[in-house]
């Protein structure tokens, strides 16, 4: 995922497709863990970047409301790194609108994060975005936004659905155009990729080779051992 975000921002269109919005960036590539255990891992990450010069730190990641993320700490740290002078943003979420106030993820949520929502190709906002406003008014020590009218997010919109950008090692490609689940929750969506298999990408994209289906059923299996162990 990492990857195909890094290709959106700054991918050369080399081989043979336009992708990135800014082909001349330099990528200064942060590594943090895939599950909601991970937040110290992301503070650190952010610093790291405020120390070594980046000028904009962006992450396609977040923690929904129900993971009970550090807040306070998100804030003090992005708050940190915003005035050093970085630009700092995040994904809005993908909660939809389930809820009046809780659906914008952190640290999206706080409040000089730009946070970023999802558009189609059409301009309209995707089914999947998260919806503000969100509020701070119980959260220690600031105590602010309350709600209503809470603060609104997201801040920006962005094209988030059928979206091109390079996959694995094989050029620049877009699959599906949609992920292999979808439900009214990120917790619904995260109890399928826990037990469910995806859908064969032959079933929506007939056209993708039986090669390059089985390359990607290969990269999805739930057991790590039995995933590619090398790019070779």
């Amino acid at each position: 995922h990492g990857s195909f975000v890094s290709g959106k921002v700054a991918g050369t269109g080399l081989a043979g497709t336009p992708c990135g919005v800014a082909p001349g960036a330099e990528l200064m590539t942060l590594r943090i863990l895939d599950d909601y255990s991970g937040e110290a891992i992301v503070w650190r990450a952010i610093e790291y970047g405020v120390a070594n010069g980046a000028d904009v730190l962006t992450g396609s990641l977040g923690w929904p409301s129900f993971t009970g993320p550090q807040r306070a700490v998100w804030r003090r740290v992005c708050e940190t790194a915003i005035a050093a002078g970085t630009v700092v943003l995040f994904a809005g979420g993908n909660d939809g609108c389930d809820t009046l106030f809780r659906n914008v993820w952190t640290p999206a949520n706080v409040p000089d994060v730009i946070a970023v929502g999802a558009v189609d190709c059409n301009d309209f906002v995707t089914s999947f975005s998260s919806c503000g406003p969100t509020t701070w008014e119980n959260v220690t020590p600031y105590f602010d936004f309350p709600y209503p009218p809470g603060l609104t997010k997201s801040d920006v919109a962005a094209p988030g659905l059928l979206v091109t950008s390079h996959f694995f090692c094989n050029g620049y490609q877009m699959l599906s155009g949609t992920p292999p689940f979808d439900g009214p929750s990120s917790a619904s969506i995260l109890a399928q990729q826990l037990t469910q298999t995806p859908p064969p990408i032959r079933r929506v994209r007939p056209d993708v080779s039986e090669e390059m289906a089985f390359v990607l059923e290969r990269m999805l299996e739930k057991s790590p051992g039995k995933r590619f162990q090398t790019a070779t």
